[in-house]
């Protein structure tokens, strides 16, 4: 939009069929964060330890709202949709440490996406109540501050999970990393 301001969208999808009598297709675990450093969460449902579901199973993310394996499947869609922009240009520290924090951006942001295995059996919407609403899709919504610490970008976001007729318990992610 301007110099310092920017929208970032990003779609993404994925399927792994068995080939050649292979029985073990490649498993999509949506949900979470890349790189998530603070009190990361799993959903024991869709969290397999086995030696099978390590080597064959991809995490894909970010779907902020929802936990690690919030989904699974051998079919994935995921949509991200972010706002960026400047938030704080100087903090500037001189007790105890000198310190000084710079160019700290912000963005506001929705992310969306569904993991499956049969599409027969996947149903994205309902209109259940009367409202249109999603079923076999997860969303989040919320917003969060990047800091370029030189080596590494620290992300803070701040992200509830919707359905778009409600929204559910917020979820804090604390990251280290680029950003998609």
């Amino acid at each position: 939009f301007a110099k310092q301001y920017s929208l970032a969208l990003r779609f993404s999808a994925g399927r792994s069929d068995p080939l050649g009598g292979r029985q073990n297709p490649v498993t999509f675990k949506l949900g979470g964060d890349y790189n998530w450093i603070y009190d990361p969460k799993i959903n024991p449902t869709n969290f397999d330890n086995t030696i099978e579901d390590t080597y064959f199973s991809s995490l894909v993310a970010p779907l902020r709202g929802t936990v690690y394996d919030e989904m699974a499947g051998t079919r994935f869609v995921l949509g991200n949709l972010e706002f960026r922009y400047p938030f704080i240009r100087n903090i500037t520290f001189q007790w105890p440490i000198p310190l000084e924090l710079r160019y700290i951006n912000g963005a506001l942001f929705m992310d969306m996406g569904g993991a499956w295995n049969r599409t027969a059996d996947w149903h994205p919407f309902t209109t259940e109540g009367g409202w249109p609403a999603l079923r076999d899709l997860d969303a989040g919504i919320g917003a969060g501050i990047r800091m370029n610490l030189g080596i590494a970008v620290l992300r803070i976001d701040r992200a509830w999970k919707t359905d778009f007729s409600k929204i559910k318990n917020a979820t804090t992610y604390v990251s280290l990393g680029a950003e998609f």
